[in-house]
């Protein structure tokens, strides 16, 4: 886990890693995951 006034991450046990960052009026979000593991969920690609 690492955190910041403007940033905060956390490692999660399934390899992925999750990122936020706040902006104005919104938020940056960033999702990381491990080689070889799929972003799709469903579905055919």
């Amino acid at each position: 886990m690492d955190g910041h006034q403007y940033y905060y991450s956390v490692d999660l046990l399934n390899g992925i890693r999750t990122e936020i960052a706040p902006a104005d009026h919104s938020a940056v979000l960033r999702f990381t995951f491990p080689d070889g593991q799929s972003t799709a969920r469903g579905g055919k690609a």
